[in-house]
């Protein structure tokens, strides 16, 4: 089979491999359709605190199961699914509960040249990690099964939003936009920021009542204003990267009793904290790593139409493409979100 590998930041080569084959417990999964993450682009620029080159990357994706290994039904052959990335050790306390998403040795498949993923057209994993789709949700959805996914826990686990409460988001990309549909679904108010005039039409999309240009707008104040000058119910922090602001932003603009939520991979791994503040105003500060308990749900939300999946995609590429794709990506151009890649498009 033929894959694309990232063999260093900015630049792909594809290489002819062996198709993997399933172990005990694992399924072989023919990939009809792989989002490119955020961390897929951190890695591509060479910014990524662990996903690295060389790799083979592709952890948000779905297609048909093609074969099984032992102490597997062969019933699974043929079944559609989204497909959960997590790989977690198995044994700690942590995965026995379900929550391999905290595990001391957590990964994600397409992590290195040790754990292949999707851009690889094949891709081996473990049975349970298979979340069968409905014939009416498509492959396409299916690939953004995952980030939908991280939307939904910190909103739903994390940041236990609840119907009346006012929400902002830091960042418009397309974790911000998962968190926004979640959070609208869960009777949300939602303001968000971003500094792309783009992103934030497509959040209004997504039914953000309140955009805020954080490149000309002062966002804590556009949050206290709206809200009577308390702050907002929860913060979520979805940009990380080199920045410090973005936390500070979303821990200035929370009310008193309020959580700020923080699900961006940040590059340093401290950032400066206002300890006094937050005792006496009584905040929590919470992580949100991945996306446990959720994927069912998600599907679930695609095909009855009330999650709009596909409105995310801006962008479809053959994987032959694939460094086209990731070029446009990085440049921000053509209002692009979420782009789709078809390992079976010629």
């Amino acid at each position: 089979m033929t894959a694309a590998r990232l063999v260093e930041p900015g630049r792909f080569e594809f290489v002819d491999l062996p198709p993997p084959v399933a172990g005990p417990g694992q399924v072989v999964v023919d990939v009809r359709a792989v989002s490119i993450c955020g961390s897929d682009l951190g890695a591509y620029l060479g910014r990524h605190p662990r996903i690295v080159a060389p790799a083979i990357l592709g952890h948000e994706f779905a297609g048909v199961v093609e074969s099984v290994g032992p102490g597997v039904s062969e019933a699974l052959i043929g079944t559609r699914a989204a497909v959960h990335p997590t790989v977690g050790c198995r044994v700690c306390r942590y995965c026995l509960r379900g929550n391999d998403n905290i595990c001391p040795n957590y990964r994600v498949v397409g992590e290195d040249d040790s754990l292949p993923g999707a851009m690889a057209g094949r891709v081996a994993v473990m049975a349970d990690r298979i979340h069968p789709l409905p014939d009416h949700v498509s492959f396409e959805e299916g690939a953004l099964v995952q980030p939908l996914g991280i939307g939904l826990h910190a909103v739903r686990d994390r940041g236990r939003i609840v119907p009346g409460e006012t929400v902002l988001i830091i960042g418009a990309g397309p974790i911000g936009l998962a968190i926004c549909i979640a959070a609208r679904e869960a009777g949300a108010r939602v303001l968000i920021s971003d500094t792309l005039p783009y992103r934030l039409d497509q959040a209004r999309h997504f039914g953000a009542e309140v955009t805020i240009d954080a490149g000309t707008e002062d966002v804590v104040a556009v949050a206290r204003d709206a809200t009577d000058g308390y702050g907002v119910d929860a913060a979520f922090e979805a940009v990380g990267g080199t920045t410090d602001e973005a936390f500070a932003t979303a821990f200035d603009a929370t009310a008193r009793g309020g959580r700020v939520v923080i699900l961006g991979s940040f590059k340093s791994p401290t950032v400066p904290l206002r300890i006094g503040d937050l005792k006496y105003a009584e905040q929590d500060i919470r992580g949100s790593q991945a996306h446990p308990f959720v994927f069912d749900d998600v599907i679930a939300g695609i095909a009855s139409g009330q999650t709009p999946a596909r409105d995310l995609i801006t962008h479809r590429f053959p994987l032959r493409e694939v460094e086209a794709a990731f070029a446009l990506l990085a440049a921000r151009g053509e209002d692009v979100q979420k782009i789709v890649l078809l390992p079976g498009d010629d």
